[in-house]
């Protein structure tokens, strides 16, 4: 966990964080300007809490200014070749993440794998997937880098074992 906490420090002193009062956002990465939105009047704000969602934010600002993670082929084959596993076993891996996914990362990543098709604890919508078509690269370091972070070995444990390539490559990644 010490590299990401790395990343994390020097992320929280240079991320510019925004206050705004928009309705669609919670917390987020603007891609176009690098900026960190939040909005602690939304409804959701405080659904998960602050350390988890700056942690995830700070994950695309860390992959935003360093990895691009949307240019690495192995990665993304990777997160494609999934979804045929999170389809199979679906009840499972759901069960899995309601048993043990207090953060959400899990969940949105399986979420993601399938593009929101399958409904996981946490996720983006399929919306989201369809209006966001390079996103599952990028959602998918956030919260492999949430999990690392935090050391949450059993949820690593479980992607390892369901999803071989996928932390392989994200290990892989120089981080």
């Amino acid at each position: 966990p010490e590299r990401y906490k790395i990343y994390l420090s020097y992320g929280a002193s240079n991320a510019e964080y925004v206050q705004t009062e928009r309705s669609d956002v919670v917390f987020g990465l603007s891609w176009g300007s690098g900026r960190m939105y939040y909005n602690p009047s939304h409804p959701r704000f405080n659904d998960v809490g602050f350390n988890i969602m700056n942690t995830h934010e700070l994950a695309h600002w860390v992959d935003y200014h360093f990895v691009q993670a949307d240019r690495r082929q192995g990665f993304w084959d990777a997160i494609l070749n999934a979804e045929k596993t999170v389809t199979e076993h679906y009840a499972e891996f759901h069960r899995f993440c309601k048993e043990n996914d207090r953060e959400g990362f899990l969940s949105d990543i399986l979420s993601g794998f399938c593009r929101g098709v399958r409904d996981f604890p946490f996720g983006h919508p399929a919306k989201y997937w369809a209006d966001n078509p390079d996103a599952q690269p990028h959602e998918t370091l956030a919260n492999l880098f949430g999990l690392y972070a935090f050391g949450d070995e059993k949820q690593i444990k479980f992607l390892a074992q369901n999803f071989p390539e996928v932390v392989r490559e994200f290990e892989a990644i120089e981080l």
